[in-house]
């Protein structure tokens, strides 16, 4: 059968009497049939830095549905006392992104970098990763 094609099924009950197959009942239903909508690719997230170093970019891609996509970054030691909430930006192909320094964050050898996004006016974590400085 086709997707998106009427089609008619046929269909019969059979019992057991006595060891017998017997027919019980049957019938007909027209079944139509169509493709279903995929699934939406699953928002990745990618966290580079510049070639010296001064400057990490996070780009979210597969996140069209986002009005509003933040990075919270911190660095591990001592907890989140330096955490700081980066405003993404979307650019025309709808990857948000943001360059930011490290140096706005503590001494330390890794970064927390999370992602939320603001989906149906709800703050929705998206996912996360650690840099290693």
């Amino acid at each position: 059968m086709k997707h998106g094609r009427s089609d008619t099924y046929y269909f019969h009950s059979y019992g057991f009497l006595k060891n017998k197959p017997m027919f019980i009942g049957g019938g007909e239903k027209n079944v139509r049939m169509t493709a279903a909508e995929p699934e939406p690719a699953a928002p990745v997230l990618t966290v580079t830095a510049s070639a010296n170093g001064e400057t990490i970019t996070c780009r979210l891609t597969n996140a069209p549905r986002y009005s509003q996509v933040k990075f919270p970054v911190w660095t591990a030691e001592n907890g989140q006392d330096d955490l700081k909430w980066y405003n993404a930006a979307k650019n025309a192909a709808g990857i948000w992104t943001y360059t930011f320094n490290p140096a706005n964050h503590k001494p330390g050898t890794t970064l927390n970098i999370h992602v939320y996004g603001y989906l149906n006016g709800k703050n929705t974590f998206i996912g996360n990763t650690l840099y290693f400085k």
